[in-house]
């Protein structure tokens, strides 16, 4: 099911970078690739938590849940941005 895959983050393309793709592979000593493993994983644990929330009836846990999530993608986005510029300046 989604609810299943959601929770299955390293088969994920921003996982599979990260965890053992061309990301662990070329940047995993960057400051900014270090730092971007807590937000992808409070992505996926927000974003299964809303889901939940949603299959249950309680909408108000889902919306807490899917903003925190957002939080946490604009992090993500921030560090891949980070990151860009850290690969940049080599």
């Amino acid at each position: 099911t989604f609810i299943e895959e959601w929770t299955n983050m390293s088969l994920k393309e921003l996982g599979s970078f990260y965890f053992q793709g061309e990301g662990a592979e070329k940047y995993s000593t960057h400051n900014s690739f270090k730092r971007l493993d807590g937000p992808h994983a409070q992505v996926h644990t927000y974003g299964l938590s809303a889901l939940k929330a949603i299959k249950s009836g309680n909408m108000t846990q889902a919306v807490k849940d899917l903003a925190v999530m957002e939080s946490a993608s604009v992090e993500v986005i921030n560090m891949l941005t980070s990151l860009s510029h850290e690969i940049a300046q080599e």
